[in-house]
């Protein structure tokens, strides 16, 4: 398992709403990030692939004990 792959996995157990993130860019892999539910730990894995960054939503979506995510 990559590095990136181990940090995202211990983001997600601590509460963090992971996204991926196209290789050197700041740009969500996937469309309509903005919205929705935390994805699930086991799409998160498979659909991850080498060189590609990790992003976190904050809000609602990334809750952290007993509150959010925030920056």
């Amino acid at each position: 398992m990559s590095n990136v792959l181990k940090e995202a996995k211990r983001l997600y157990d601590l509460g963090f709403a992971i996204l991926w993130i196209h290789p050197k860019s700041k740009r969500p892999i996937e469309s309509g990030w903005t919205s929705g539910e935390r994805t699930p730990w086991i799409k998160l894995r498979a659909t991850y692939k080498e060189g590609m960054n990790v992003g976190v939503r904050t809000g609602e979506p990334s809750k952290i004990g007993d509150g959010f995510l925030a920056c």
